[in-house]
């Protein structure tokens, strides 16, 4: 039987891939977006890959996950633009640490790798919820499988990270 009080027991809805473009926005989502955050999220992308999946329903229309979703847009922008371009939009610290052309050609190819099927999302078929019910189930998607990294898994991130451009500042 499953105990409604772990959360460990919670099934996550199906995944499935999707054309990010086919991705729909909610008409009452009037969240603005962070160009920064979109920015920092595709650089993320391109050391460790897409490690929490957006949240569509059953019509694709997006539940969580904006900035997922525009990173790997993007991400797809960047497949044949020029490096420059590439460079002006994504080079955080270019007196310190320059984004080199190796570094610019992995971020070119990094829609290929990853998301070339699509971008992966959950979905929850939200039929018969209302809108307090779909944001808690939203929430939980989102927060109650997060995994929790080893410390072996967290500075393979991080070098990964720093291998993609990031620096570190604390």
């Amino acid at each position: 039987a499953m105990d409604e009080a772990d959360p460990s027991s919670m099934k996550l809805p199906p995944v499935k891939f999707i054309a990010v473009e086919a991705i729909k926005s909610r008409e009452q989502d009037l969240r603005t977006l962070s160009a920064d955050h979109v920015v920092d999220l595709a650089m993320s992308f391109v050391a460790v890959g897409l490690l929490q999946f957006p949240v569509v329903d059953q019509n694709d229309v997006l539940l969580a996950g904006a900035h997922r979703r525009e990173a790997v847009a993007l991400l797809k922008a960047w497949r044949g633009a020029p490096l420059e371009e590439i460079r002006s939009l994504a080079e955080r610290d270019p007196e310190g640490d320059p984004l080199s052309d190796d570094d610019l050609r992995r971020i070119q190819g990094t829609y290929d790798k990853y998301f070339s099927r699509g971008i992966v999302v959950h979905v929850l078929d939200t039929s018969g919820m209302d809108e307090a019910d779909i944001q808690l189930k939203v929430e939980t998607i989102e927060n109650e499988k997060r995994k929790d990294f080893t410390k072996d898994e967290l500075m393979r991130i991080v070098s990964r990270l720093e291998d993609a451009g990031y620096k570190r500042t604390a």
